[in-house]
């Protein structure tokens, strides 16, 4: 059972773990909405976007970025938006 689903995603990198607009990292998406459409109601989804969070590899969090541009933010949502009613 599942009432709501928050996703958000990120990708490995050589600084760590970066935060990517959703279908852009490395969690896979598809397998988890594969499960989801199986279930008998679809759950709520919110997106989570913490793009100025940066994580080592061993998951300790550094220094945020510098925040980015509202036009950039629309950008990655449109993308995770696309993605997720793909």
């Amino acid at each position: 059972y599942c009432d709501h689903l928050h996703v958000k995603d990120v990708r490995r990198s050589e600084k760590g773990w970066i935060h990517t607009a959703v279908g852009q990292g490395d969690i896979d998406y598809e397998a988890i909405f594969e499960l989801v459409c199986g279930l008998e109601t679809e759950p709520y989804i919110s997106i989570e976007m913490p793009m100025r969070m940066v994580r080592h590899l061993d998951g300790a969090p550094y220094a945020p970025l510098s925040p980015l541009p509202i036009g950039e933010i629309e950008q990655l949502l449109v993308e995770s938006l696309a993605f997720l009613k793909g």
